[in-house]
């Protein structure tokens, strides 16, 4: 999704969800911001591969392999939420929101329920500006499925809630790829008009969770998954070799420019 539709989605799930009309504005335009999250970092000196990887990992969810930040970023963002409001600081608890809207909308798109994101990167851009350029279409057939459903979907744990809906995502994986080989325009409306449909009653069924559970603390509690961490481990070993290399390598040039008169720096 690109954040434009993203504040769309949002304005619509809210108002499904009866959000008081003051906070649907400030929600719509904070959901938009954890796709400059990382704009920032780089802004602000981060490294690139970092970045691409947390554009990467954090926005998806593949179910097949249990791979994917966007369940615990949501999570993150719900427990912040919460404890605003029970503070009384109903601003940032709605921008906490806001920004958790993000994740959910996010699987709803298929081409975040793919781990495979190196070799599909050319597709995943291109459907996604496809959406973009078409949003106006895709809006005015989601109204009509809206006028027939209208129901926000039940959540009862927000993690299970995000994979349930990475899951029904991921099943239109492959039309996605074949209809972009094919430019297939009505099979992609097939396939986005039900993917944008659910990130609405998603999104709005996981702001009723929100507004009538009073504690949510539990799914921390859920166990990573063993690809999350073997992964992580292949990272820290990367990083230890990485510090390694640099380490031996001053330390050789030193010896060197040592043995032969040099000046070292």
């Amino acid at each position: 999704m690109r954040s434009e539709q993203h504040r769309r989605i949002t304005a619509i799930a809210c108002e499904l969800a009866k959000i008081d009309p003051e906070y649907i504005r400030l929600m719509s335009e904070e959901s938009m911001t954890p796709d400059k999250f990382d704009d920032y970092y780089i802004a602000l000196g981060g490294f690139e591969p970092d970045y691409f990887s947390s554009r990467t990992y954090l926005h998806l969810y593949d179910p097949v392999h249990d791979y994917g930040g966007a369940p615990l970023e949501c999570l993150r963002y719900t427990v912040l939420a919460k404890d605003m409001f029970n503070i009384g600081n109903n601003y940032e608890g709605y921008k906490y929101l806001g920004y958790a809207s993000h994740y959910i909308e996010d699987v709803a798109t298929p081409v975040h329920t793919d781990m495979d994101v190196i070799n599909q990167l050319s597709f995943h851009l291109g459907y996604e500006d496809w959406i973009n350029l078409h949003w106006n279409e895709i809006e005015n057939r989601l109204f009509l499925k809206l006028g027939e459903i209208g129901i926000p979907i039940k959540c009862d744990y927000v993690r299970e809630h995000i994979k349930k809906i990475a899951t029904i995502s991921n099943g239109y994986i492959e039309d996605v790829w074949e209809a972009m080989k094919t430019k297939d325009t009505e099979m992609l409306y097939s396939i986005t008009v039900p993917c944008v449909l659910n990130a609405v009653l998603y999104t709005a069924g996981y702001y009723n969770y929100v507004f009538t559970t009073e504690e949510i603390v539990e799914e921390f509690k859920l166990p990573p998954s063993a690809l999350s961490i073997f992964g992580s481990i292949v990272l820290i070993g990367l990083a230890g070799y990485g510090a390694y290399k640099i380490l031996t390598r001053k330390k050789r040039r030193k010896q060197g420019c040592e043995k032969y008169g040099e000046k070292t720096i």
